[in-house]
């Protein structure tokens, strides 16, 4: 297992050859990883697998259940009380914060622990970007549809220290391309 030092400077970017092999359970098991993780994914459904799997992490899920209707968003204030009830039980439980949210929430989530919970997140946090290998796909769907999505995550995630870009799908020269890995120096690893 490769061991990322809580105070890396440089992102990582890991080309793990397998898929299934537990490299992002073994960052949200809690019994095997203490160390606080943001887990940010590119589709709900991968994150509602993880919290079949780990019930103790928290979802920063930014839309209300519709059942049946259109989805509504959460107000910010709704967002904090959740996150607030989950930081309150980790403090009790002494358990390590295992947050996992979507590329397009990453922004809104961030905020909130720099703002409201005064988290340093390079310090405090770990984080994963999981199924990179999507950033190079949805870049092009979403950027100009979406106002910039893409270009928006990356930028902010650029910004901390401790990122991992973890990919079981070769991408090295694709995601080279990417104005943000053109511009940001980052140490890339394929693990055998």
């Amino acid at each position: 297992i490769y061991t990322l030092s809580l105070h890396d400077a440089l992102p990582i970017s890991i080309y793990k050859q397998l898929t299934g092999c537990g490299f992002t359970s073994y960052c949200l098991d809690s019994t095997k990883n203490t160390n606080n993780y943001i887990l940010l994914s590119p589709r709900i459904c991968l994150i509602n697998n993880k919290i079949e799997q780990f019930s103790d992490c928290f979802y920063f899920d930014r839309v209300m259940s519709g059942k049946g209707k259109k989805s509504k968003y959460k107000s910010r204030q709704q967002l904090e009380e959740e996150l607030l009830v989950y930081n309150q039980w980790c403090q009790s439980k002494n358990h390590p914060y295992k947050l996992l949210c979507t590329y397009d929430s990453f922004w809104l989530l961030a905020d909130i622990l720099e703002t409201s919970f005064h988290s340093n997140i390079s310090q405090d946090f770990r984080i994963c970007v999981d199924e990179s290998q999507s950033i190079i796909k949805d870049i092009k769907m979403k950027e100009y549809v979406n106002n910039n999505t893409m270009s928006v995550f990356l930028d902010r995630v650029f910004q901390y220290d401790n990122v991992l870009f973890i990919s079981a799908t070769p991408i090295l020269t694709f995601i080279q391309k990417v104005p943000q890995f053109k511009s940001h120096p980052v140490l890339y690893y394929e693990l055998n």
